[in-house]
């Protein structure tokens, strides 16, 4: 078959099918499901409306880690309730585009690790899709881990202090038995599971917001003053908003591309909808956790679910552990695509099992080993410092030069379109990275005890903030226009 570009309005299904069969044979794997490489092509897979991919954003952000990202808000930024709403929705306006750019692409059907070879190269790219394979690995711990405080929350009501350790290794192994389980589902029974969990928490979210909105001090002012209260407002703004909402758009095509997007118009709602149901639930959800850090400190959300609505406490930390299993549920859909992403030619079952051993054991760590909330901020700031850079050369590369096309065979080792490393593309992403790295600030993190893993920068002139978003993405931007974007625009126009 004669080679074509990734938009497909003028494909036959006969050529989708056999671009499709080609590709998976090609990958080894078994059809084209929910954890495959391989494009969604045909009509016939791409099963998801809009109302499905609102359901799927919606549900896997309200969660543990949400509530708990919000609370760093009030509890480590020291906002009032009102600054700390503001700088959650603005951020969360950012970590929408974000959204929206990465979101659109999932037009041609092709997962995000692989949308990363045609701007870095099939060699170059193994970095950014490493990158990628840990953002979503970090994710599925994080998530796990929240979870099992909720879950815990409930079960140790029945039983003795001393089972403690036990009961949370149990819950554990559960929650990622039984969301392992539904991952491994095609896309459209996903979807169907996750609607009715999400019209029932979004009736406990109303009832918790209405109890918080009435007991909170609104005129509560901010444990920071003076020239500190607009920096920690944008640092918020930049590790909290961008770092949690944000740091779907390494991943949003994994999802997307189950939508039918033949016109550029559905390509732009379904775009738009990623990026509003990200938005809306994430500023909700955030902005409670925020107000419950600000009235009962800490960010644990069975702790402050308890506090606040006792004769509720049961069915709501029920309710947001549902919504955080089903965010494993995502979780491990997305990340069982990156390791593959990664060159490892194994079955669905496979990556499944080796993806959860490495979580459980991580997890347990975390849980047992670490200071949870430290290590989430740390956590929240890395996903900004590597993800913008990417997101930005690659939102470039492929709506203002490839114009949304890009070679399939290229893509997937058919031909040697994308084989090596794309130079400009690495040296921006370098750059990007360590001008992001620069204008952030991940506490008095050392080396070994002795050397300083932070920007002095941001001690010596910004009384501890973090910009790295806005430098990241600026400076990205100008240098991938210079040595790559012009260029190679001027070079189409003539």
């Amino acid at each position: 078959m004669e080679e074509k570009l990734l938009t497909q309005e003028t494909w036959s299904q006969e050529e989708r099918a056999a671009v499709e069969n080609e590709i998976v044979k090609h990958l080894a794997d078994t059809d084209v499901e929910s954890q495959s490489l391989a494009p969604v092509l045909q009509t016939k897979f791409k099963t998801t409306t809009l109302w499905g991919l609102f359901v799927v954003w919606f549900t896997a952000s309200i969660k543990a880690a949400s509530w708990a990202c919000g609370a760093l808000a009030t509890t480590v930024f020291g906002l009032s309730p009102v600054s700390a709403i503001l700088s959650l929705a603005l951020g969360n306006v950012l970590g929408g585009i974000c959204v929206y750019v990465a979101g659109a692409m999932g037009r041609n059907g092709v997962p995000q690790s692989m949308l990363m070879i045609p701007v870095f190269g099939r060699k170059g790219a193994k970095v950014p899709q490493f990158l990628l394979y840990i953002t979503v690995l970090g994710w599925t711990i994080a998530n796990t881990v929240f979870s099992t405080l909720l879950g815990k929350a409930i079960v140790m009501r029945y039983f003795p202090a001393s089972m403690d350790a036990v009961v949370s290794v149990v819950i554990m192994l559960l929650l990622t038995v039984s969301s392992i389980y539904v991952a491994n589902k095609k896309f459209d029974v996903v979807v169907k599971w996750l609607k009715p969990v999400t019209y029932l928490m979004m009736l406990i979210l109303v009832v918790m917001t209405v109890f918080v909105v009435r007991d909170v001090d609104w005129s509560g002012k901010a444990a920071v003053t003076g020239i500190s209260l607009p920096i920690m407002f944008i640092s918020a703004m930049s590790a909290l908003g961008v770092g949690y909402l944000g740091t779907w758009a390494p991943f949003a095509s994994d999802f997307t591309r189950y939508v039918n997007m033949e016109s550029k118009a559905k390509q732009r709602k379904t775009g738009f909808v990623s990026a509003l149901s990200g938005w809306l639930v994430c500023t909700w959800l955030l902005g409670l956790g925020a107000l419950f850090g600000y009235m009962y400190g800490g960010i644990d959300p069975a702790m402050h679910i308890a506090e606040s609505i006792p004769f509720l406490a049961i069915p709501a930390i029920f309710v947001v552990l549902v919504g955080s299993w089903s965010t494993l549920v995502v979780n491990y859909i997305s990340v069982g695509i990156d390791l593959k992403g990664l060159g490892l030619k194994t079955s669905r079952g496979k990556s499944t099992s080796i993806n959860a051993i490495v979580v459980v054991l991580l997890a347990l760590i975390s849980f047992f080993g670490a200071d949870i909330a430290t290590l989430y901020f740390r956590f929240l700031l890395f996903l900004v410092i590597w993800m913008v850079p990417w997101l930005v050369i690659q939102g470039m590369d492929y709506f203002l030069v490839a114009k949304c096309d890009y070679s399939l065979k290229g893509i997937y080792g058919l031909d040697k379109t994308y084989e090596g490393y794309n130079k400009q593309g690495i040296i921006c992403m370098i750059v990007g990275f360590f001008a992001s790295y620069a204008f952030c600030f991940p506490g008095d993190l050392k080396l070994f005890g002795v050397i300083p893993l932070y920007s002095p920068l941001m001690v010596k002139y910004f009384h501890y903030g973090d910009f790295s978003f806005f430098v990241g993405a600026v400076v990205t931007c100008a240098l991938y226009y210079i040595i790559s974007v012009g260029p190679r625009l001027k070079a189409q126009s003539k």
